[in-house]
């Protein structure tokens, strides 16, 4: 399958469906949105750095940028390469600086990746 086709109509489709029935599920189990929910916070640096409710990650190179938000893959030193955290950040749940910021720092790993790989 193509991974152009993947990357900017299946994963975000998918996102799209399953955003949906959490939402359906959600008001069908009568549970109220409000301030009782858990904040988390994080963290970002120019390097890919983060720090994500006090655990330190390094973005992946998988990481995305989509039309809902931002798709994050963390990976952390103490964790096997084959478990990577993955978090979705909704472009609309932080401002717009934060989130203009935090898709340069995605944009800014994957191509300092592809430099190396092409180094």
């Amino acid at each position: 399958m193509n991974m152009v086709l993947v990357q900017y109509i299946v994963l975000p489709a998918l996102i799209v469906v399953i955003a949906a029935a959490n939402f359906v599920y959600s008001k069908n189990k009568n549970v109220a949105l409000d301030s009782s929910l858990p904040i988390f916070t994080l963290e970002i640096d120019d390097r890919g750095d983060v720090v994500f409710d006090g655990c330190n990650f390094n973005l992946h190179l998988n990481s995305r940028i989509s039309i809902l938000g931002c798709w994050l893959v963390l990976e952390n030193s103490s964790m096997p390469k084959t478990e990577l955290a993955k978090l979705l950040i909704f472009k609309d749940s932080v401002s717009t600086q934060s989130y203009s910021r935090l898709c340069r720092a995605i944009n800014r790993t994957a191509n300092v990746n592809e430099n190396e790989v092409s180094a």
